[in-house]
């Protein structure tokens, strides 16, 4: 019902009487006199406010300016009046109204305690009984100040909107109700732009944790854009319903919004179009931050002296030269010399808005309230919106075909380690294997040979992975068929030496080979890999060069003889390579002492110390008395 009836009374202040309207010409007259406020001051001297508009005070100006009118009273006997100041593009910072000489009211406060406040589109003062008549003419002065940040300040400066008194007698509960329905109507309009910030913004949040989470720059980058670009327009959509804010903190804050929005955008622009002009993007971070710091100051100090001149000086032509900057580097980017050319669109039309907005030619649309400047805003957000969108499905389709080769990494691991050991005469077989990553560079095989004698292999592909996978492939493949021409250790790894290196892949493989008898006797041949132990003690082996580094290596053989009862372990570099979290290495030392336990006691040992690389062990026991199932 209130809220039907202030519809009501909005309706009816579209017909009221032209009475109610100035009856003389608006005149107004920079600078402060309290003499102004008489109502027997000649004001004919003074420049008349064409339309009703007049420009606001200049920088180098005091920032007052006096708006003189005649105002017919209407004929409202015993009803309370009251005096309306209306003006949605105003820049007036602080208001005092006078009726006839005396004072009806007061927004804000004046220099030397000057406290500039926001103000709602429509301003109502109660006018007290006696000092207008119904049905006469009552003077109206208005004294204004403006805020040394809002004042026009020339070229490039953004050229300010015309003030727009709005001076208005009539009855006071039609006047507050008009001035309510207004400012709720100018808060209705701000709801969807606030709304749609708030979605993006909770958007960035999101996007910001994977950021930090994947460490990724583009990923923070994006979430700081849609994080700052909503709460910079919200701060534009906030000034039509924020009225009785401080200024100067609003302002301070919407610098600091604007800074960092400058920040985000110039480090997405180089990210997204793949820059690499270091020169640019230092510039760049030069202008922002001088105009980030220059208008911090300027909306932190009322009086407009040198101080608050050098930062709006700075901050003004930061920005240009920022916004000049970006201008460049988008019509690059158009011309096919970045990656995105939609981001670019949307970041260009931001700046041509800024600069439209300096040269007095601000574009606005008529099918919704915003200006080109806060439409390249939001075509921005969308456009990065979207490079998350294309960033997801890569991410999506890459984890995809990683999916699939992890799938043939681990068929790929089972014939590098295999799962089940065969039964050997006379040994006993136990093996432990535990990758650094879900599939290692490690290897073993368990060769048969026709004497009843049997070949062991353990090693290690330098590097990790795939690839380091492939390669432990390719030598198991070469071992076995070499294995059947020969059963000598070392000829075999002198045989198995000359096709890696025929195969010319990258990095090498350390490679332990051994021949067991049915009597216990071991021929080994070692290719750069840690020498076995025979239960605690390290049996000392001549060792050749790695496979795949050098043509022509020949590989000594060490023999030895197991007695019933003894453990001979085999075992990767990943076990006395494990290292804790302060850096210590588990050592030759702890797997000495760890050497007669199973294989997989020694494995879970330099795991839990701290896994490094790829963790493998082999441990054969001589048992010529059993006879395997």
């Amino acid at each position: 019902m209130r809220r039907q009836l202030l519809c009501f009374l909005a309706a009816v202040t579209m017909v009221l009487p032209a009475a109610a309207q100035s009856v003389t010409a608006v005149r107004y007259q920079y600078g402060d006199n309290a003499a102004w406020a008489d109502p027997a001051f000649d004001d004919s001297s003074w420049p008349v406010a064409s339309k009703g508009e007049f420009p606001g005070p200049r920088f180098d100006s005091d920032g007052f300016v006096w708006v003189r009118a005649k105002l017919q009273v209407p004929a409202v006997d015993g009803q309370p009046l009251a005096l309306q100041c209306a003006s949605a593009e105003s820049v007036i910072d602080s208001y005092e109204l006078f009726v006839n000489g005396t004072r009806v009211g007061q927004y804000g406060a004046f220099p030397p305690h000057a406290a500039p406040l926001i103000a709602p589109q429509i301003l109502v003062f109660d006018i007290p009984k006696g000092i207008a008549t119904p049905g006469s003419v009552a003077t109206v002065a208005l004294r204004g100040w403006t805020f040394p940040a809002n004042r026009d300040r020339g070229p490039i400066g953004r050229t300010q909107y015309p003030i727009s008194a709005g001076l208005k007698i009539d009855n006071a509960l039609l006047l507050h109700a008009v001035a309510a329905e207004t400012q709720a109507r100018a808060t209705l309009r701000s709801t969807p732009q606030l709304a749609v910030g708030l979605v993006f913004i909770v958007l960035g949040v999101i996007v910001l944790v994977l950021g930090f989470w994947s460490r990724s720059r583009g990923l923070f980058l994006c979430a700081i854009w849609l994080i700052v670009a909503p709460i910079f327009l919200s701060f534009l959509a906030l000034v039509s319903v924020a009225a009785g804010a401080d200024l100067r903190i609003l302002g301070a804050l919407f610098q600091v919004a604007n800074g960092i929005g400058m920040g985000a955008a110039l480090e997405l622009l180089w990210t997204v179009q793949g820059y690499r002009n270091r020169l640019f993007l230092q510039f760049g971070r030069a202008c922002w931050i001088a105009v980030t710091l220059g208008g911090v100051l300027m909306c932190s100090l009322s009086s407009a002296g040198p101080l608050v001149r050098t930062a709006i000086f700075v901050n003004d032509w930061g920005l240009f030269a920022f916004d000049a900057l970006l201008v460049v580097a988008n019509l690059w980017a158009l011309a096919g010399r970045g990656r995105s050319r939609p981001f670019a669109a949307a970041m260009l039309i931001i700046n041509i808005g800024y600069f439209l907005e300096v040269a007095g030619a601000s574009v606005r649309f008529d099918f919704f309230p915003l200006d080109l400047f806060q439409t390249g805003f939001y075509l921005s957000i969308f456009a990065v919106a979207a490079i998350l969108v294309r960033g997801v499905w890569k991410e999506w389709k890459q984890a995809d075909d990683l999916r699939i080769e992890f799938a043939a990494g681990r068929e790929l691991q089972m014939k590098l380690v295999p799962q089940n050991l065969p039964n050997v005469c006379n040994l006993r077989l136990n093996a432990a294997y535990i990758p650094a990553k879900d599939v290692g560079g490690d290897f073993y095989q368990v060769i048969e040979l026709p004497d009843c004698s049997t070949l062991f292999l353990l090693g290690d592909v330098s590097g990790k992975g795939l690839k380091a996978a492939m390669t432990g492939l390719v030598t198991i493949g070469a071992a076995n068929a070499l294995a059947a021409e020969t059963s000598d250790p070392a000829v075999l790894l002198q045989r198995l030496n000359r096709e890696i290196c025929r195969l010319r892949n990258e990095g090498f493989i350390t490679c332990l080979c051994a021949r067991v008898s049915v009597d216990g006797f071991v021929t080994f041949s070692n290719a750069g890999h840690l020498s076995p132990y025979v239960n605690s003690e390290e049996i000392q082996l001549e060792s050749g060069l790695p496979l795949g580094l050098v043509q022509g290596v020949e590989y000594p053989a060490t023999n030895i003889q197991l007695a019933p009862g003894d453990t001979l372990t085999l075992l990767s570099d990943g076990v006395v390579e494990a290292q804790s979290s302060s850096g210590e290495l588990f050592g030759f030392d702890r797997t000495r002492e760890l050497i007669h336990l199973p294989a997989d006691a020694i494995a879970q040992a330099a795991l839990t110390f701290g896994q490094a690389d790829d963790i493998t062990v082999l441990t054969l026991t001589f048992v010529p008395a059993e006879v395997p199932a």
